[in-house]
Protein backbone atom coordinates (compact mmCIF):
# COMPACT_ATOMS: atom_id res chain seq x y z
CA UNK A 1 0.00 0.00 0.00
CA UNK A 2 1.29 3.77 -0.63
CA UNK A 3 0.24 6.64 0.78
CA UNK A 4 0.14 10.49 0.16
CA UNK A 5 -1.56 13.38 1.73
CA UNK A 6 -2.86 16.39 -0.41
CA UNK A 7 -4.54 19.68 0.91
CA UNK A 8 -8.42 19.57 -0.49
CA UNK A 9 -8.24 23.54 -0.98
CA UNK A 10 -12.08 23.02 -2.37
CA UNK A 11 -13.23 22.63 1.25
CA UNK A 12 -11.01 25.00 2.75
CA UNK A 13 -7.89 25.46 4.56
CA UNK A 14 -7.62 22.95 7.01
CA UNK A 15 -9.41 19.87 5.17
CA UNK A 16 -7.08 17.25 3.54
CA UNK A 17 -7.03 13.87 1.83
CA UNK A 18 -4.93 11.50 3.01
CA UNK A 19 -4.79 9.30 -0.50
CA UNK A 20 -3.95 5.50 -0.57
CA UNK A 21 -2.97 3.55 -3.42
CA UNK A 22 -2.24 -0.67 -4.20
CA UNK A 23 -4.79 -1.97 -1.35
CA UNK A 24 -5.09 -5.24 -0.86
CA UNK A 25 -9.57 -5.56 -0.83
CA UNK A 26 -10.79 -2.33 -1.47
CA UNK A 27 -14.33 -3.70 -1.70
CA UNK A 28 -14.31 -4.30 2.29
CA UNK A 29 -15.45 -1.13 3.28
CA UNK A 30 -15.91 0.47 6.83
CA UNK A 31 -11.79 2.20 6.56
CA UNK A 32 -10.30 3.20 9.60
CA UNK A 33 -6.66 4.51 10.23
CA UNK A 34 -4.11 5.40 12.39
CA UNK A 35 -1.15 8.16 12.52
CA UNK A 36 1.96 7.54 14.10
CA UNK A 37 4.73 10.40 13.57
CA UNK A 38 8.26 9.19 13.28
CA UNK A 39 9.80 11.74 15.46
CA UNK A 40 8.69 10.17 18.76
CA UNK A 41 6.64 6.85 17.84
CA UNK A 42 3.19 8.05 19.07
CA UNK A 43 -0.11 7.64 17.96
CA UNK A 44 -2.61 10.19 17.11
CA UNK A 45 -5.68 10.15 19.39
CA UNK A 46 -9.35 11.49 19.65
CA UNK A 47 -7.73 14.78 22.06
CA UNK A 48 -3.45 14.44 21.84
CA UNK A 49 -0.88 12.60 20.91
CA UNK A 50 -0.43 8.91 22.92
CA UNK A 51 1.32 5.50 23.13
CA UNK A 52 -0.85 3.49 21.78
CA UNK A 53 -2.25 3.05 18.94
CA UNK A 54 -6.13 4.09 18.08
CA UNK A 55 -8.18 3.80 14.66
CA UNK A 56 -10.35 6.56 13.39
CA UNK A 57 -12.99 7.05 11.32
CA UNK A 58 -12.65 9.81 8.70
CA UNK A 59 -15.27 12.24 7.89
CA UNK A 60 -15.73 10.37 4.30
CA UNK A 61 -14.21 8.19 2.14
CA UNK A 62 -14.61 7.96 -1.91
CA UNK A 63 -13.20 6.02 -4.32
CA UNK A 64 -11.42 6.53 -8.03
CA UNK A 65 -10.40 3.51 -9.54
CA UNK A 66 -7.98 1.78 -7.44
CA UNK A 67 -7.33 5.33 -5.10
CA UNK A 68 -9.11 5.60 -1.50
CA UNK A 69 -9.36 8.90 -0.65
CA UNK A 70 -9.72 9.51 3.34
CA UNK A 71 -11.31 13.41 3.97
CA UNK A 72 -10.25 14.30 6.93
CA UNK A 73 -10.95 17.71 8.44
CA UNK A 74 -9.34 19.88 10.69
CA UNK A 75 -9.42 18.36 14.18
CA UNK A 76 -6.75 15.92 12.31
CA UNK A 77 -5.14 18.07 10.08
CA UNK A 78 -4.11 21.08 12.81
CA UNK A 79 -2.49 18.55 14.54
CA UNK A 80 -0.12 17.64 12.18
CA UNK A 81 3.10 18.96 10.93
CA UNK A 82 4.64 20.14 8.06
CA UNK A 83 8.48 18.27 7.09
CA UNK A 84 7.35 14.98 9.20
CA UNK A 85 6.91 11.35 8.18
CA UNK A 86 3.78 9.39 9.59
CA UNK A 87 2.92 5.99 9.32
CA UNK A 88 -0.40 5.17 8.54
CA UNK A 89 -2.21 1.90 9.52
CA UNK A 90 -5.34 0.94 7.20
CA UNK A 91 -7.81 -1.12 8.57
CA UNK A 92 -11.01 -2.07 7.24
CA UNK A 93 -14.48 -4.47 7.94
CA UNK A 94 -11.80 -7.78 7.76
CA UNK A 95 -9.36 -6.25 10.52
CA UNK A 96 -6.68 -6.76 8.19
CA UNK A 97 -4.04 -3.99 8.66
CA UNK A 98 -2.08 -2.29 5.75
CA UNK A 99 0.73 0.16 6.82
CA UNK A 100 2.34 3.05 4.53
CA UNK A 101 4.31 5.91 5.01
CA UNK A 102 3.63 9.31 4.32
CA UNK A 103 5.80 12.74 3.83
CA UNK A 104 4.28 15.60 4.69
CA UNK A 105 5.71 18.75 2.73
CA UNK A 106 2.91 21.49 2.54
CA UNK A 107 0.45 22.05 5.06
CA UNK A 108 -2.04 24.50 5.38
CA UNK A 109 -3.39 25.13 9.06
CA UNK A 110 -6.68 26.89 9.96
CA UNK A 111 -5.91 28.69 12.90
CA UNK A 112 -4.07 32.09 12.60
CA UNK A 113 -1.57 32.86 15.44
CA UNK A 114 -0.54 36.44 16.41
CA UNK A 115 -3.83 38.25 14.88
CA UNK A 116 -5.34 41.17 17.05
CA UNK A 117 -6.75 44.23 16.55
CA UNK A 118 -6.85 47.92 18.69
CA UNK A 119 -9.95 48.27 20.30
CA UNK A 120 -11.94 50.94 22.83
CA UNK A 121 -11.56 55.13 21.72
CA UNK A 122 -7.55 56.48 21.68
CA UNK A 123 -7.65 59.57 23.46
CA UNK A 124 -6.77 62.55 20.89
CA UNK A 125 -3.96 64.58 21.43
CA UNK A 126 -4.38 68.19 20.88
CA UNK A 127 -1.23 70.43 19.98
CA UNK A 128 0.11 72.86 21.93
CA UNK A 129 1.79 75.79 20.58
CA UNK A 130 4.47 77.40 22.40
CA UNK A 131 5.99 80.67 22.36
CA UNK A 132 9.90 80.44 20.50
CA UNK A 133 12.57 81.53 22.99
CA UNK A 134 13.67 85.67 22.95
CA UNK A 135 16.57 85.69 21.13
CA UNK A 136 18.13 89.19 22.95
CA UNK A 137 19.33 91.55 20.38
CA UNK A 138 22.97 92.24 20.08
CA UNK A 139 23.79 95.86 20.44
CA UNK A 140 23.82 97.65 16.94
CA UNK A 141 27.18 98.12 15.45
CA UNK A 142 27.96 101.76 14.88
CA UNK A 143 29.50 102.08 11.34
CA UNK A 144 32.93 103.49 10.72
CA UNK A 145 33.13 106.83 9.72
CA UNK A 146 35.04 107.75 6.49
CA UNK A 147 37.56 110.68 6.06
CA UNK A 148 36.04 113.14 3.38
CA UNK A 149 37.50 112.97 0.13
CA UNK A 150 40.78 115.35 -0.59
CA UNK A 151 39.18 118.16 -2.93
CA UNK A 152 40.74 117.60 -6.73
CA UNK A 153 42.92 120.22 -7.71
CA UNK A 154 41.00 123.14 -9.75
CA UNK A 155 42.22 125.20 -12.57
CA UNK A 156 42.94 128.90 -11.33
CA UNK A 157 40.32 130.78 -13.28
CA UNK A 158 41.55 132.80 -15.93
CA UNK A 159 41.50 136.76 -14.40
CA UNK A 160 38.56 138.70 -15.26
CA UNK A 161 38.80 141.37 -17.75
CA UNK A 162 41.64 139.63 -19.96
CA UNK A 163 40.65 138.33 -23.47
CA UNK A 164 41.25 134.53 -24.50
CA UNK A 165 41.32 135.57 -28.44
CA UNK A 166 45.54 136.07 -29.02
CA UNK A 167 46.30 132.58 -26.85
CA UNK A 168 43.90 131.27 -29.33
CA UNK A 169 45.63 132.61 -32.42
CA UNK A 170 49.07 131.90 -31.01
CA UNK A 171 48.31 128.58 -30.75
CA UNK A 172 46.87 127.99 -34.21
CA UNK A 173 49.81 129.40 -35.71
CA UNK A 174 52.22 126.99 -34.13
CA UNK A 175 50.04 124.09 -35.35
CA UNK A 176 50.86 125.26 -38.84
CA UNK A 177 54.12 126.07 -39.17
CA UNK A 178 54.26 122.25 -38.02
CA UNK A 179 52.15 120.80 -40.52
CA UNK A 180 53.98 122.15 -43.06
CA UNK A 181 57.44 121.19 -42.20
CA UNK A 182 56.18 117.87 -42.01
CA UNK A 183 55.06 118.31 -45.46
CA UNK A 184 57.78 119.25 -46.93
CA UNK A 185 60.04 116.28 -45.54
CA UNK A 186 58.03 113.69 -46.81
CA UNK A 187 58.35 115.04 -50.79
CA UNK A 188 61.48 115.50 -50.41
CA UNK A 189 62.36 112.12 -49.62
CA UNK A 190 59.74 110.27 -51.91
CA UNK A 191 61.58 112.38 -55.01
CA UNK A 192 65.56 111.60 -54.24
CA UNK A 193 67.21 109.05 -56.55
CA UNK A 194 67.51 105.45 -55.29
CA UNK A 195 71.50 104.41 -54.61
CA UNK A 196 72.62 101.01 -55.26
CA UNK A 197 73.19 100.94 -50.96
CA UNK A 198 69.25 102.05 -50.68
CA UNK A 199 68.56 99.01 -53.93
CA UNK A 200 70.37 96.47 -51.13
CA UNK A 201 68.66 97.35 -48.37
CA UNK A 202 65.19 97.05 -50.16
CA UNK A 203 65.93 93.55 -52.35
CA UNK A 204 65.83 90.82 -49.35
CA UNK A 205 68.35 88.57 -49.12
CA UNK A 206 68.12 84.32 -49.30
CA UNK A 207 68.37 82.77 -45.83
CA UNK A 208 71.19 80.53 -45.46
CA UNK A 209 70.73 77.27 -43.42
CA UNK A 210 72.18 76.90 -40.13
CA UNK A 211 75.21 74.73 -40.22
CA UNK A 212 75.09 72.16 -37.81
CA UNK A 213 78.80 71.08 -36.26
CA UNK A 214 79.25 67.67 -37.12
CA UNK A 215 81.60 66.88 -33.51
CA UNK A 216 78.94 67.62 -31.70
CA UNK A 217 76.28 64.68 -30.97
CA UNK A 218 72.64 65.38 -32.45
CA UNK A 219 70.25 64.93 -29.57
CA UNK A 220 66.96 63.32 -31.11
CA UNK A 221 63.75 65.44 -30.57
CA UNK A 222 61.94 64.62 -27.90
CA UNK A 223 58.24 64.12 -29.83
CA UNK A 224 59.98 61.57 -32.12
CA UNK A 225 61.28 59.36 -29.44
CA UNK A 226 59.05 56.52 -28.92
CA UNK A 227 57.45 56.29 -25.43
CA UNK A 228 56.63 53.30 -23.45
CA UNK A 229 52.94 52.88 -23.20
CA UNK A 230 51.88 51.66 -19.52
CA UNK A 231 49.63 48.55 -19.12
CA UNK A 232 45.78 49.69 -18.66
CA UNK A 233 45.34 49.28 -15.35
CA UNK A 234 42.22 46.75 -15.61
CA UNK A 235 39.43 47.54 -12.53
CA UNK A 236 38.92 44.25 -10.39
CA UNK A 237 35.60 43.42 -11.29
CA UNK A 238 32.86 42.38 -7.68
CA UNK A 239 33.05 39.24 -5.84
CA UNK A 240 29.71 37.84 -7.00
CA UNK A 241 27.59 37.03 -4.46
CA UNK A 242 27.73 33.07 -3.38
CA UNK A 243 24.46 31.23 -3.20
CA UNK A 244 24.11 29.99 0.48
CA UNK A 245 24.25 26.15 0.28
CA UNK A 246 20.28 24.59 1.59
CA UNK A 247 20.33 23.11 4.97
CA UNK A 248 20.01 19.37 5.34
CA UNK A 249 16.12 19.68 6.18
CA UNK A 250 15.23 21.97 2.98
CA UNK A 251 16.96 19.38 0.95
CA UNK A 252 15.09 16.69 2.17
CA UNK A 253 12.36 18.82 1.72
CA UNK A 254 12.50 19.47 -1.45
CA UNK A 255 13.14 15.34 -1.84
CA UNK A 256 10.11 14.37 -1.43
CA UNK A 257 8.23 16.67 -2.88
CA UNK A 258 9.70 14.97 -6.70
CA UNK A 259 9.15 11.45 -6.85
CA UNK A 260 11.19 9.88 -3.88
CA UNK A 261 12.32 5.97 -4.27
CA UNK A 262 14.52 3.56 -1.43
CA UNK A 263 17.57 3.63 -3.46
CA UNK A 264 17.61 7.58 -4.14
CA UNK A 265 16.71 8.78 -0.53
CA UNK A 266 19.60 6.52 0.60
CA UNK A 267 21.92 8.37 -1.74
CA UNK A 268 20.70 11.38 -0.78
CA UNK A 269 21.10 10.08 2.96
CA UNK A 270 24.62 9.24 2.17
CA UNK A 271 25.97 12.80 1.08
CA UNK A 272 24.14 15.06 4.16
CA UNK A 273 25.87 16.10 7.14
CA UNK A 274 24.92 14.44 10.43
CA UNK A 275 26.55 17.07 13.22
CA UNK A 276 23.50 18.75 14.54
CA UNK A 277 20.15 17.62 15.68
CA UNK A 278 18.39 18.78 13.30
CA UNK A 279 20.43 17.20 10.63
CA UNK A 280 20.18 14.25 12.17
CA UNK A 281 15.98 14.20 11.96
CA UNK A 282 16.26 15.47 8.53
CA UNK A 283 18.67 11.67 7.49
CA UNK A 284 16.13 10.14 9.64
CA UNK A 285 12.97 10.60 7.55
CA UNK A 286 14.64 9.21 4.61
CA UNK A 287 15.96 5.92 6.64
CA UNK A 288 11.89 5.83 7.60
CA UNK A 289 10.70 6.19 4.03
CA UNK A 290 13.42 3.61 2.32
CA UNK A 291 12.98 1.54 5.42
CA UNK A 292 8.92 1.17 4.39
CA UNK A 293 10.18 0.60 0.83
CA UNK A 294 12.13 -2.61 2.38
CA UNK A 295 15.57 -1.32 2.43
CA UNK A 296 17.80 -3.47 4.66
CA UNK A 297 20.38 -1.44 5.94
CA UNK A 298 17.86 1.83 6.19
CA UNK A 299 16.63 -0.93 9.09
CA UNK A 300 19.29 -1.17 10.61
CA UNK A 301 20.15 2.53 10.72
CA UNK A 302 16.42 3.04 12.06
CA UNK A 303 16.69 0.10 15.13
CA UNK A 304 20.26 2.18 15.77
CA UNK A 305 18.44 5.56 16.18
CA UNK A 306 15.97 4.59 18.71
CA UNK A 307 18.23 1.96 20.29
CA UNK A 308 18.52 2.57 23.91
CA UNK A 309 21.78 1.44 24.00
CA UNK A 310 23.10 3.23 21.28
CA UNK A 311 24.06 7.04 21.32
CA UNK A 312 21.33 10.13 21.34
CA UNK A 313 20.30 10.75 17.79
CA UNK A 314 18.74 13.84 17.07
CA UNK A 315 15.19 14.87 18.43
CA UNK A 316 13.86 10.68 18.43
CA UNK A 317 12.38 9.23 21.43
CA UNK A 318 14.28 5.71 22.18
CA UNK A 319 12.48 2.72 22.14
CA UNK A 320 14.29 -0.84 22.94
CA UNK A 321 10.71 -2.81 21.49
CA UNK A 322 10.86 -0.57 18.46
CA UNK A 323 14.48 -1.18 18.27
CA UNK A 324 14.21 -4.72 18.70
CA UNK A 325 11.56 -5.16 15.81
CA UNK A 326 13.81 -3.02 13.25
CA UNK A 327 16.63 -5.25 13.97
CA UNK A 328 14.77 -8.33 14.23
CA UNK A 329 13.89 -7.99 10.32
CA UNK A 330 17.12 -7.75 8.94
CA UNK A 331 19.05 -9.89 11.57
CA UNK A 332 18.85 -13.00 9.28
CA UNK A 333 20.78 -11.22 6.69
CA UNK A 334 22.75 -8.37 8.43
CA UNK A 335 24.95 -9.55 11.16
CA UNK A 336 25.92 -6.50 12.52
CA UNK A 337 22.16 -6.07 13.40
CA UNK A 338 22.21 -9.29 14.99
CA UNK A 339 25.10 -8.19 16.91
CA UNK A 340 23.32 -5.28 17.98
CA UNK A 341 20.52 -7.00 18.84
CA UNK A 342 22.28 -9.05 21.68
CA UNK A 343 23.96 -5.58 22.89
CA UNK A 344 20.31 -4.68 23.21
CA UNK A 345 18.92 -7.46 24.97
CA UNK A 346 21.91 -7.53 27.61
CA UNK A 347 21.28 -3.35 27.81
CA UNK A 348 17.19 -4.15 28.89
CA UNK A 349 18.29 -6.95 31.37
CA UNK A 350 20.69 -4.85 33.33
CA UNK A 351 18.25 -1.91 33.34
CA UNK A 352 15.40 -3.83 34.32
CA UNK A 353 17.46 -5.57 37.79
CA UNK A 354 18.07 -1.67 38.35
CA UNK A 355 14.43 -0.89 38.53
CA UNK A 356 14.03 0.67 34.94
CA UNK A 357 10.33 0.49 34.34
CA UNK A 358 10.78 1.58 30.39
CA UNK A 359 13.27 -1.18 30.48
CA UNK A 360 10.42 -3.95 31.99
CA UNK A 361 8.11 -2.43 29.35
CA UNK A 362 9.59 -3.54 26.46
CA UNK A 363 11.00 -6.94 27.56
CA UNK A 364 7.13 -7.45 28.51
CA UNK A 365 6.18 -5.82 24.46
CA UNK A 366 8.96 -8.04 22.80
CA UNK A 367 7.97 -10.89 24.68
CA UNK A 368 3.77 -10.52 24.08
CA UNK A 369 5.12 -9.71 20.19
CA UNK A 370 7.54 -12.95 19.75
CA UNK A 371 4.65 -15.62 21.66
Amino acid sequence: MKAAFKNDLERGRGYARLLLTEITDPSVGNWRFSLCRSTDHTYLGRSDWQNSEDFMEAEAYTFNGDELALHIGPDIVDRLSANENYRIALQGADQNVQHAVMAITDLNQTLMTGAGRVSGDVPKIQPTMTAPPEVPLSPPVAEPVLPDPLPTAMPAPAPEGKSKLPFILAAVLILALAGGGAWWAMTKDAKAPLTAESKKEDTPQPIEPKKEDASQPVEPKKEDTPQPVEPKKETAEPAKPQSVPLSPREQVRQFFSGSPTAQSAMELGSKLPQATAEDQDALYRLWSFAADEGNLQAHLLLAQSVDPAQAAWGSIKKNGAEAWKYYAKVAPTLPEAAKAMQGLKLWMEQQATKGNREALGWIQKIADETK
